[in-house]
């Protein structure tokens, strides 16, 4: 009597939500990972609370409450046989396939395959499939933990700290080791481990507590075992982020056969098992059949996220290999859980239970199709905002097509489960047929794609642009013509595509092969050639512009991976998923042309089949969305539209990345980092290392320091900060690991073939060691002595800070009072050993006293290229510049001199940072406009127009000057009716950064919003200065025998006209002259130091 056509198929009610459930939260944590909301840092740490406390609590609670006289010891012995069967296959094959033999690897990949992910993935699934029939097994996921924990685990660790001793020994020669000691270390860690300690309480517990734990400590246990499931899988996406970047050719195999292994052939193998050893209850064959489907839902769970800390720190591949596992584990048990979760029940269907098995069908089918629609706008919305179509490769054309295929089967599905009921029975044919054109094309697309992708990577991209008319008619032609023979045709087309795809796919793996085994012998031939020369020519490991040097790249090709090799191999890997679809698609095609029977089996093919086809764009957004190159974008622009609707959203990711890269000790560059990579590249000398920036940040990527690309970019930009890089051009870097035996090779290098940036060139230039003359002096608005008296009190107190405080002090600043000289700014050249340091203190003099007052520095660590101005009631402002390491800064800073004590107060910042501004207080008002920025080895200009009312403290903004220039003069005209902002002269740079003097007057319109030019300013020239005063503007020029200011021309700012200069008497009560000749050539060629 066949009891089972009663039983009923899950319901959609609850495994649904418990499916969404676990992968929506998995979701959360990847994308959290991909914008670095967390961090590596905060990763840890979740992971310890997992393993530490939530994981050993919820297994405590649930062990104390087992009811042990009602479990199926058969059950659990089986799963102890066929865990132990897969952990002993894949060492075995691991033995005999790999080569140099690793026992590390043996040990790992055994836990890889048998270690599931039980508590937080698969026992939300085991409760919504059996909540009504068995709701007790569940429990079964606390019963199986320990014998992986317990049992199977220790032997790969043992296996792994082999390989570690081994590794020593070969480090040390003639160091030895003790057998008993590395057994003692192993039991050891696993006696201290949390989850062995709480598994041992809780079967202690259960027989003293008798089943029953007490109230109180349920009660303080319950919300943290409730918060495992949550965080568990939160912590799952977590950590695969940045894994597919780590996916090259030598690790797809290895990984690929690790999941097949651990999501497919173990849960065959245990249903099997269990069917075999768990006899029936009461002649009961139900009773087996639902402990093996139990055991073949429980085998399909993925890898754990825990393999990956067992792998050594030191073991790069490994660990690439265990992460990437991880990845391809849990999106490969997506849908093996969905569709064995569907047919569990599933033996042998009579005619009722078939119709419904159909409505599920249709029912998955519309399910899954909705998914993969969603899945293919999100790649192509990515697509598109990379242009990916237009630039890496010509193929990511052809992938537009196929996308566009997925999302017209997805709308077509749709559209159908919608209409067809509604329909005549003479247009249902033509809707078959359809769909079935539309499916096969799918099919075609990918083998097309698996043609261009051989045909480029095997023989050059010319070649497959030249054949591009193959895939149109393959893609096209053959599945039309296929639609229109589609009984038995259909099936020798899919073995026509599954053998185009695996030879493609056989004929790109040797390819790659190929290519490496060259690479390398070519290295060694380079080395032996290069070991045997006379000269100390350096070579770089990565070249970094070929034209600018024939100084030749000798990094091995398999560590430099571009992005167009990266995305080439994921069309790889989107065509190898797509052949395995394939060949699912064959089996049910063969099976029902050459069997009769129906059984679970055919039904679970069937259905699988239907859930690849309808879910092709799922695949694709898994292989091409798994990266922040395509979800970065899209986040970007819904930022964005954000910012556009008024809504404000800030990242803080900085500050956090930083300290966590800087607390990384696997980031060292010169003990980890420097030496791994001459070692993986196969250098004779470890002090021959200059990188290119974007392959270096692939290169720490691949080989597992950092886990994306944003990281990386972090990373080497600190490496800049820190004064270990130097900068070819703005957007390419070059890394330079110093070293005392090659300095002054690659010094001689970078001043020959790099153009430097400035800072660089600040901090190569050798100063002289003689005291520097101002960059700029500007005078306080109230002042009353003359030139003279002004010049003297300055050069005193230049001389008193050279003589008595023993300064060399460059690049300064002096703020002119009626009896006293403020020194600000610059910095300090020591005269023993010539190095440039920030001061320690600023200075005021005093013409009264005669002496040097010590002051606290201007804010900035050796703040230069600020702008200065004066206040009426004496108050001094700095506005903007650049510190010691040349960083544009948007300080505003103020400092009254009547107070005793003097401070400087910080006014708000500027909303962008600007260097050399002109600066102006007029009417309490400060006003700063233009200035520029350091930018690479570029200097560009801004002709941002700021004001800021210093009672409210609050900025505005006016329209931008244009051109943009850096120290133009400001003033205001005093009209009747309302004052005019006037802004005249300054300079903006040429090509070669060379100042280059703007000779106009320009003042502001109110109601236009906008400037406009009112006079040129005749001969205008960077040694000139620029002064007003009651409305007139003078042009002077400095005297060559004693460098003071002669007026040369006078502008009427009322009367609009030029007066002659012959006549014309030095004014005794002038204010803000500006020496725009020195601030030109300090601020555009630091190399220029000291020289004025």
């Amino acid at each position: 009597m066949n009891q089972t056509s009663n039983i009923p198929l899950v319901s959609d009610e609850d495994l649904y939500p418990a499916l969404i459930q676990c992968f929506f939260i998995i979701s959360a944590g990847y994308i959290a990972g991909q914008l670095n909301l967390l961090t590596n840092t905060h990763s840890i740490g979740l992971s310890r609370y997992i393993s530490n406390f939530a994981l050993p609590a919820i297994i405590f609670k649930n062990l104390v409450d087992v009811q042990f006289q009602s479990v199926s010891w058969q059950f659990l012995t089986a799963v102890l046989i066929g865990k132990t069967i897969i952990f002993f296959l894949t060492m075995i094959l691991t033995f005999i396939a790999e080569r140099p033999r690793n026992f590390a690897n043996m040990g790992e990949y055994a836990i890889m395959t048998t270690q599931s992910n039980d508590f937080p993935l698969i026992y939300p699934i085991i409760e919504s499939v059996y909540k009504q029939t068995h709701p007790e097994f569940g429990r079964y996921v606390y019963l199986i933990a320990p014998i992986q924990l317990v049992i199977l685990n220790p032997i790969g660790f043992f296996f792994i700290e082999l390989q570690k001793r081994f590794d020593e020994q070969q480090k040390h020669r003639g160091k030895s080791w003790n057998k008993f000691q590395l057994i003692s270390t192993v039991f050891r860690n696993i006696s201290r481990n949390p989850i062995v300690i709480c598994t041992l309480l809780g079967v202690i517990f259960n027989l003293l507590l008798k089943q029953h734990l007490p109230y109180l400590i349920e009660y303080v246990l319950t919300p943290i075992a409730q918060s495992f499931s949550a965080t568990a899988l939160f912590y799952l996406g977590l950590t695969m982020v940045g894994k597919l970047n780590r996916l090259h050719a030598h690790l797809v195999i290895t990984v690929f056969l690790l999941s097949m292994m651990k999501s497919i052939i173990f849960p065959l193998i245990l249903r099997q098992l269990v069917f075999f050893l768990v006899k029936p209850e009461n002649e009961n064959l139900n009773y087996t059949l639902d402990y093996s489907n139990l055991g073949f839902l429980y085998g399909t769970a993925p890898t754990a996220p825990s393999v990956v800390f067992y792998v050594p720190e030191s073991n790069l591949p490994l660990q690439a290999i265990a992460s990437t596992g991880l990845v391809v584990s849990t999106l490969l048990s997506g849908p093996i859980i969905l569709v064995s979760a569907k047919m569990i029940n599933l033996r042998t269907l009579d005619i009722k239970i078939r119709e419904s098995y159909e409505i599920l069908l249709m029912k998955t089918k519309y399910d899954v199709s909705i998914m993969s629609l969603c899945c293919t706008i999100i790649v192509l919305i990515g697509f598109c905002l990379r242009h990916r179509w237009l630039k890496i490769s010509f193929i990511h054309k052809y992938t537009l097509i196929f996308v566009g295929l997925q999302i017209i089967l997805a709308i077509w599905t749709i559209v159908i489960h919608h209409v067809k009921g509604s329909l005549l029975s003479t247009t249902s044919p033509l809707l078959d047929i359809g769909s079935i054109l539309i499916a096969l094309t799918t099919r075609t697309w990918a083998t097309s794609l698996s043609i261009a992708l051989m045909i480029t990577i095997c023989y050059s991209n010319q070649l497959a642009r030249r054949y591009s008319w193959i895939y149109h008619v393959f893609g096209w032609t053959v599945s039309l013509c296929i639609s229109l023979i589609i009984l038995f045709c259909s099936s020798i087309l899919l073995v026509i595509c599954i053998l185009i795809n695996t030879i493609s796919l056989l004929r790109i793996a040797r390819r790659t092969f190929r290519l490496k085994h060259d690479s390398i012998n070519n290295r060694s031939h380079n080395n032996i050639d290069h070991s045997n020369s006379g000269t100390n020519e350096i070579r770089p490991l990565i070249d970094d512009d070929d034209e600018q040097t024939d100084i030749r790249p000798i990094i091995p090709a398999e560590i430099k991976p571009s992005e167009a090799d990266t995305q080439l191999f994921r069309h790889g890997i989107l065509v190898a998923l797509l052949t395995i679809d394939a060949i699912i698609c064959v089996s049910v095609l063969l099976w029902l042309i050459l069997a009769h029977d129906r059984n679970g089996i055919y039904y679970e093919l069937q259905f699988l089949d239907t859930v690849l086809l309808h879910g092709q764009g799922i695949i694709t957004f898994l292989v091409f969305a798994l990266d922040a190159d395509l979800l970065v974008p899209i986040t970007q622009k819904i930022i964005k539209l954000f910012h556009h609707c008024g809504f404000n959203i800030n990242c803080c990711r900085d500050d956090v990345n930083t300290r966590s890269i800087e607390n990384n000790d696997s980031l060292d560059l010169e003990n980890r980092i420097r030496p791994d990579f001459i070692r993986q590249s196969n250098m004779n000398s470890p002090t021959e290392t200059i990188f290119n920036g974007n392959q270096f940040c692939q290169w720490i990527i691949t080989n597992g320091y950092v886990e994306n690309e944003y990281m990386a970019q972090n990373y080497f930009q600190q490496l800049l900060d820190h004064k270990q890089a130097y900068i070819k051009k703005p957007n390419l870097k070059v890394i330079h690991c110093l070293s005392n035996k090659c300095d002054n090779c690659l010094n001689e290098y970078f001043e020959k073939n790099l153009q430097l940036s400035y800072n660089q060139r600040f901090q190569n230039h050798k100063d002289t060691l003689e005291m520097g003359r101002p960059n700029a002096v500007v005078t306080s608005p109230n002042i009353t002595i003359n030139d003279d008296q002004m010049m003297h009190m300055q050069d005193d107190a230049i001389k008193k800070l050279k003589n008595e405080k023993k300064e060399i002090r460059k690049r300064y600043a002096l703020m002119q009072m009626n009896d006293s000289v403020f020194i600000l700014g610059g910095y300090i050249v020591d005269a023993k050993t010539g190095q440039k340091k920030a001061p320690e203190n600023d200075y005021l003099y005093s013409n009264n006293t005669k002496e040097l007052i010590e002051l606290p520095p201007i804010p900035g660590n050796g703040r230069m290229g600020f702008g200065l101005a004066a206040t009426d009631d004496s108050k001094i402002i700095s506005v903007g510049g650049h510190n010691f390491n040349y960083e544009t800064m948007s300080n505003v800073n103020m400092l009254d001199t009547k107070l005793d004590k003097f401070e400087w107060r910080n006014l708000p910042y500027m909303p962008n940072g600007s260097i050399g501004p002109g600066v102006s207080v007029i009417d309490n008002v400060l006003y700063v406009i233009g200035g520029f920025d350091f930018i690479g080895n570029e200097i560009v200009c801004n002709g941002d127009v700021l004001l800021m009312d210093l009672e409210k403290k609050q900025w505005k903004t006016l329209a931008d000057l244009d051109p943009p220039r850096a120290r133009p003069l400001i003033s205001i005209i005093d009209n009747k009716d309302s004052p005019t902002l006037i802004v005249a002269g300054g300079y903006n740079f040429d090509e070669k950064g060379k100042a280059v003097p703007y000779g106009k007057i320009e003042e502001y319109d109110m109601e236009k919003k906008k400037w406009k030019v009112v006079v040129d300013i005749p001969d205008f020239k960077t040694s000139n200065g620029l002064a007003t005063k009651n409305n007139k503007l003078y042009l002077m020029d400095s005297t060559n025998e004693t460098g003071e200011n002669q007026i040369i021309k006078e502008y009427n700012l009322l009367t609009r006209k030029w007066e002659s200069s012959h006549d014309i008497k030095q004014s005794k009560d002038r204010h803000n002259v500006k020496n725009q000749a020195n601030i030109k050539n300090e601020e555009s060629d630091p190399n220029e130091d000291g020289k004025n």
